[in-house]
């Protein structure tokens, strides 16, 4: 949201935290030249961000939102403490000392609201000060979101507070321009077309990119691993894979959209993994609102006709099966709304010559460890930048798209400290 005050002047943008007020853009980017960087990992940003993470945890609003319970998993003070541990490790083996960046601009995608906080909690982290961009398209999740970050900052330390903005605006170029003028840092989320717009807008110098495009993940799962459970672990799979696919109604960019199944006559697992999911989707009231209904039906009908030997597989209201005949032509556009590529592998090496550099994750189940060695080391430049239990593939942590952030924003200095 932007106005124009009275009288002309400068532009207006709405600050939504530390808290709600309109600030001049000239005032924000003066302020944004004087946020102080602070010791990486040190106590009052550790404590800022477990506040998060028990504001979000004691929300009652959360038990609608299971990512929001994830992130404030993601933040408790154990889990805080295990990232400090694993940057002062960093630091030991390095003969670098890691320092913050600066000012870190945050360009978060509108899908998933929660990226915004795992991105600004890294950066916090790092030490770096933050503007993070919120969409004027305000929802009830990202009013929950915002509640919290104005409870958390107003307990946080004054210097800390006035660091960490969270700014409201369109699609501006005056507002992006005027913020990437000081940024030493922009992490950029979005769609290919969004991310190269954004890029084009320009930065110092010495400041770098982050950016977080179009992606596209599937799952590899053992046949014979998945015949041989059980009632309970079946349950437990089916579960995992709910999570993994139905949040953000698949449309996350690690969400699995292929099932590849290592095996022989491997279509009926596929039917009774993505049966057992739906069944638990329907139990949550899950269900495909009309518009994503009718994109999943042109989208399966367009791949049916486009893709060879195909058949149909299972299908309800709330997931869809097309099994492949082969990897050959397959697109890495897709629908979510729970709809599912099958294919079947003679082994994991079968997949290598097919993977793309906009493939993301990889979610697994039944190999053994040298197994998917072996096939990690077969990867070259291909793509996948994360392979992950299923279950795991939207718990975001510091490696992401084959950043580890933690280094990534911080920066390098080199000591020599001997003659």
């Amino acid at each position: 949201m932007q106005r124009h005050p009275p009288g002309g002047g400068m532009t207006a943008l709405v600050q939504r935290a530390p808290r709600q007020a309109e600030i001049g853009l000239a005032d924000l980017v003066d302020e944004a030249r004087r946020f102080s960087a602070r010791r990486p990992f040190d106590e009052d940003s550790l404590a800022l961000c477990a506040r998060v993470g028990r504001l979000l945890l004691d929300l009652p609003a959360s038990r609608s939102w299971p990512e929001l319970v994830a992130l404030g998993y993601w933040l408790r003070p154990a889990a805080l403490q295990h990232l400090a541990d694993d940057f002062a490790a960093l630091q030991a083996a390095d003969p670098c000392w890691f320092q913050p960046r600066g000012l870190a601009l945050h360009l978060p995608p509108r899908n998933v609201g929660t990226i915004a906080i795992h991105s600004w909690a890294l950066s916090v982290l790092a030490g770096n000060g933050n503007i993070v961009r919120v969409s004027p398209r305000r929802t009830a999740l990202s009013d929950a979101l915002i509640g919290v970050l104005q409870q958390a900052l107003a307990d946080a330390p004054a210097e800390l507070s006035f660091a960490n903005r969270f700014v409201e605006w369109g699609h501006d170029r005056e507002v992006l321009a005027a913020l990437s003028s000081v940024a030493r840092v922009r992490l950029i989320w979005g769609g290919d077309a969004t991310v190269q717009e954004l890029r084009a807008v320009p930065l110092p110098p010495r400041s770098i990119d982050l950016c977080f495009s179009d992606r596209w993940s599937a799952a590899i799962l053992s046949a014979d691993a998945f015949r041989a459970l059980d009632e309970e672990g079946l349950d437990d799979l089916a579960h995992r894979f709910f999570n993994d696919a139905w949040w953000f109604d698949q449309r996350g960019c690690a969400s699995p959209r292929l099932l590849a199944w290592v095996g022989e006559d491997t279509a009926p697992c596929t039917d009774e993994l993505v049966a057992r999911a739906a069944s638990i989707a329907r139990r949550r009231g899950w269900r495909p609102d009309a518009a994503l209904a009718v994109e999943r039906l042109g989208f399966a009908t367009s791949a049916a006709l486009d893709l060879p030997g195909v058949s149909a597989g299972y299908r309800a209201a709330e997931a869809e099966v097309l099994r492949l005949s082969s990897l050959r032509g397959l697109p890495r556009v897709h629908c979510g709304g729970g709809f599912f590529f099958h294919v079947e592998l003679r082994s994991l090496a079968e997949l290598v010559p097919h993977l793309q550099v906009r493939d993301q994750t990889l979610t697994w189940f039944g190999f053994s460890p040298e197994v998917l060695r072996t096939f990690v080391a077969a990867l070259a430049d291909r793509g996948v930048d994360r392979i992950v239990p299923m279950g795991h593939a939207l718990r975001f942590s510091r490696y992401w798209d084959g950043h580890d952030l933690l280094q990534a924003l911080t920066r390098r200095v080199h000591l020599v400290e001997h003659p």
